[in-house]
């Protein structure tokens, strides 16, 4: 393009003109060009491959893998010439990320489990880099083209996560699919933000569309991807995914209509007939798979059994408590799952299903403050954007925006790498345009220096690869405590120790690597003290190593300072709802003649009918300790002679060890790993002596009734 004509199209140019401006850019630099297509390869495949909860998976080699792959693209960003001073300042909304960044690391000082806090703060870093690396990447290419690469890349990577959900819908009919997420809800969160992105993508590719392709052929190519990611959405039945998903469709009809409300009005009325087709079918389509999924879950809203809703609310009220007490810098990221017991309303759980109480809670709510001015930010300057040339995306990143901070509302999505990391590539589209429809483009690419590496970029890197390194050692640690018990169910007691031994080598920090080599010490007539005290010192907030250190004491298999009551007093003071910390102690009182075990079971008898016991994560789940304690209770009033009462007592036993029953197929279907697996396992086993001691006390009743 010769210098003249290049002018001619910039004093030409308008906000809804299809040509790309400037020339050669800066971003065809090799090391730019190989940042892109790796950065198009993770949004790509981040939603099939880093969309598990590692709190409660364990599953940390993504993680390593995404930390490895951002120092590379860091190191890669290093070699690009850099650009002049005046073209390094920090923006507003990088200067807000950093400082939530910066003070979401100050949580270290104040977390109870530093394990799990320098897991997630170097997850955070992570995606927080590649707000960065997507940001200067927009900066440097030319804008139409290297929107509609990143676009394609986010539009793929819901396309084919929704596809085989669809699928699957179709074959099995079941109203929840989650696909490669850990559960339907996250899901339906990035197909929300998903949603107005491929939108702006279809408006993209007829700005940047080859002359060979037919506009009739790519008009059906612009929709498709919209319609398979809406029915993705709906066959997760997630009515705060639908909720995101209108918010978001509503936010990016604005924003079009403030960037080409002309040009939307002369369309409509030239293709009436064919948006009211259009319209109809997405109506009859979407209704039809609507009332297998999502509108009889909006339907239980106007009635008691809604339990979704209900375990929502007096979680986050919990979590508000939780928040307050430490409200300046937090329990620590990463910490929910180790702090928020001692607060827990209802039924134990790893998130808070509130994005914005859960960072208050594990951050600060200066860190909440701090992110929420970082999202209102790009919102403005995406706002601002709707008269550039890069309208398109800045309605799609609006709208994007808008569904992460509803469905925030209702579920944590932060705490998912592919949510997270779609969240600051939506940053970076709506904070990267800087330049305004009037204002002439320059030809020439700005002024670079060749003289030297950019070093903040090979700081970061060095950091995020020791983060790998570090991370990579916890996957080996988890392997290697899945080995060692594997070796004790086959009873190789000394490959077992061994492998526990290397495992809390390879990840000393970590509580859960502590307490399992102490369960198999124990298990081998081992002295388990000092990891018992390893497993405490690193997580002192769980009660659960108290537990596991009181049974150990009663069952006398080592000697302790502190007697075996005292621990478990120690245990339930930490997690006062706990149902099975407070059965384990009235076992243990009874046994020893104590009357106070009675009421620990009367506690846990009253737990079932407040929120607590009425309101578990998911309708699947029976806790059986209640069936326990209602067993022993009922044993106990017959034995006083109060038959009606152990009448009533022995009825709630039938009740929740038919509900048990009930819902054991489709629990079985949703374990996928081993230990849910062995897990149910146990509960089974457990359900067939409950059913064995009911047996005892109904026959019990039957010879008192004679």
């Amino acid at each position: 393009m010769s210098v003249a004509k290049s002018k001619t199209a910039v004093r030409t140019h308008s906000p809804s003109h299809p040509s790309i401006t400037g020339s050669t850019p800066a971003g065809a630099t090799l090391p730019a060009r190989l940042s892109l297509l790796i950065a198009g390869a993770l949004l790509l495949l981040a939603p099939r491959g880093l969309s598990s909860f590692w709190p409660s998976t364990y599953d940390y080699q993504p993680q390593a893998t995404l930390l490895a792959v951002t120092a590379c693209v860091c190191l890669l960003m290093a070699l690009r010439p850099r650009p002049p001073r005046r073209a390094q300042r920090i923006e507003i909304v990088a200067a807000l990320l950093l400082a939530f960044f910066a003070w979401s690391c100050l949580s270290i000082i104040t977390s109870v489990y530093i394990h799990d806090t320098l897991l997630e703060t170097t997850r955070v870093a992570a995606v927080v880099a590649w707000f960065f690396i997507i940001r200067a990447l927009l900066r440097e290419a030319p804008q139409d083209s290297i929107f509609f690469y990143f676009l394609s890349a986010i539009t793929g990577g819901a396309v084919i996560t929704s596809i085989p959900a669809i699928i699957n819908f179709i074959q099995t009919k079941d109203p929840r699919q989650f696909s490669t997420f850990y559960n339907p809800n996250l899901f339906a969160n990035y197909c929300a933000m998903a949603l107005p992105l491929a939108l702006a993508w279809g408006i993209t590719a007829f700005r940047v569309k080859p002359k060979t392709i037919p506009a009739g052929l790519l008009a059906a190519m612009a929709v498709l991807p919209v319609l398979i990611i809406i029915l993705g959405l709906l066959v997760t039945s997630s009515k705060g995914g639908l909720l995101a998903a209108l918010a978001a469709l509503l936010m990016f009809a604005v924003a079009l209509w403030r960037a080409q409300g002309t040009l939307l009005k002369k369309t409509l009325r030239a293709r009436r007939g064919t948006v009211i087709v259009v319209g109809l079918v997405l109506l009859i389509v979407g209704g039809a798979v609507a009332s297998r999924t999502v509108l009889p879950r909006l339907h239980q809203l106007r009635g008691s059994d809604d339990n979704s809703t209900m375990f929502r609310y007096y979680t986050w009220r919990g979590t508000l408590q939780m928040a307050t007490a430490r409200p300046v810098l937090g329990w620590g990221a990463g910490s929910f799952p180790s702090a928020y017991a001692q607060f827990a309303v209802t039924g134990y759980t790893r998130s808070a299903h509130q994005l914005w109480l859960q960072i208050a809670a594990e951050n600060g709510f200066s860190a909440l403050l701090l992110l929420i001015g970082t999202c209102l930010a790009a919102a403005l300057k995406g706002w601002r954007a709707l008269r550039s040339t890069a309208w398109p995306a800045a309605a799609g990143g609006l709208g994007a925006l808008v569904a992460f901070a509803v469905h925030g509302l209702t579920d944590a999505g932060w705490g998912i790498t592919s949510i997270a990391l779609l969240l600051l590539v939506v940053l970076a589209l709506l904070d990267a345009p800087e330049s305004k429809a009037d204002e002439p483009q320059l030809d020439a690419s700005p002024p670079t220096h060749h003289s030297a590496l950019n070093w903040p970029w090979v700081i970061v890197s060095l950091l995020l690869g020791l983060a790998s390194a570090g991370t990579q050692r916890a996957a080996l640690a988890e392997d290697l405590r899945a080995e060692a018990r594997q070796a004790m169910t086959n009873r190789a007691a000394q490959t077992a120790l061994e492998k526990a031994a290397a495992a809390t080598d390879a990840d000393p920090l970590s509580a859960r690597m502590w307490s399992n080599r102490a369960l198999i010490e124990e298990a081998n007539n081992r002295n388990p003290r000092f990891s018992y005290e390893q497993a405490r010192r690193r997580q002192p907030t769980r009660a659960t190593h108290l537990l596991n250190m009181a049974q150990a004491v009663a069952e006398k298999t080592f000697e302790w300072d502190t007697p075996a009551g005292a621990l478990f007093d120690q245990a339930v003071a930490l997690e006062p709802n706990e149902t099975k910390t407070r059965l384990a102690r009235a076992q243990w009182l009874l046994n020893h003649n104590d009357a106070r075990g009675w009421q620990d079971l009367e506690y846990i008898a009253r737990l079932a009918d407040q929120p607590y016991g009425k309101y578990p994560a998911i309708v699947e789940i029976v806790n059986l300790d209640f069936a326990q304690a209602y067993a022993k209770l009922a044993a106990r009033a017959l034995r006083n002679g109060k038959k009606s009462e152990a009448s009533k007592l022995i009825g709630r036993v039938l009740s929740d060890l038919a509900r048990w029953r009930t819902h054991e197929p489709r629990r079985r279907q949703l374990a996928e790993e081993p230990a849910a697996a062995d897990e149910l396992d146990r509960e089974k086993q457990r359900h067939d002596a409950l059913e064995i001691e009911l047996r005892e006390v109904q026959n019990q009743l039957k010879e008192r009734a004679r």
